[in-house]
């Protein structure tokens, strides 16, 4: 008899903890919905937030830009006429300049022995322009209607 109260009170205590289990097993569904919803609407703010301080960096550098405009506009005015005589300085020296890169392109194409067949391994751009200012610091005469020459001017 004892036996028997004690099985009925076993199934009694098993029967309250799977009670107890799924009143726990809800509220812990609850608390996920709860949690979920409040990250949803955190995310929202964050990205509300961000937007915000985006607009006011771009409202802050068009501001920045407006406010340098009076003190760069008179240096560029006033750079004008400096560049506008620098023109015919520059065009005057590009045949000078091409030139210089053919013969840069001439000493790329000579091997160490003096033979004029190509070099096998390309001729870097540093090595041209190198060669182009000994070229013209030396005052060799250069060709400026090669495709190379206007490449590097």
């Amino acid at each position: 008899m004892a036996e028997t109260r004690a099985a009925a009170a076993a199934d009694v205590t098993a029967a309250k903890a799977r009670a107890a289990q799924k009143v726990v097993e809800k509220e812990a569904a609850k608390a996920r919905a709860v949690a979920e919803k409040q990250a949803k609407g955190a995310k929202a703010q964050a990205d509300a937030a961000a937007m915000k301080a985006a607009a006011h960096y771009r409202k802050a550098a068009t501001e920045a830009v407006e406010r340098s405009k009076p003190f760069v506009v008179p240096v560029v005015e006033k750079a004008k006429p400096v560049v506008e005589k620098a023109k015919p300085v520059v065009e005057k020296a590009k045949p000078t300049v091409a030139k210089a890169a053919e013969r840069v392109l001439e000493a790329a194409q000579t091997g160490s022995n003096g033979s004029t067949k190509k070099a096998n391994a390309p001729t870097n751009v540093r090595e041209l322009r190198r060669l182009l200012d000994d070229a013209v610091a030396s005052g060799k005469p250069i060709p400026y209607d090669k495709p190379l020459v206007t490449r590097l001017l």
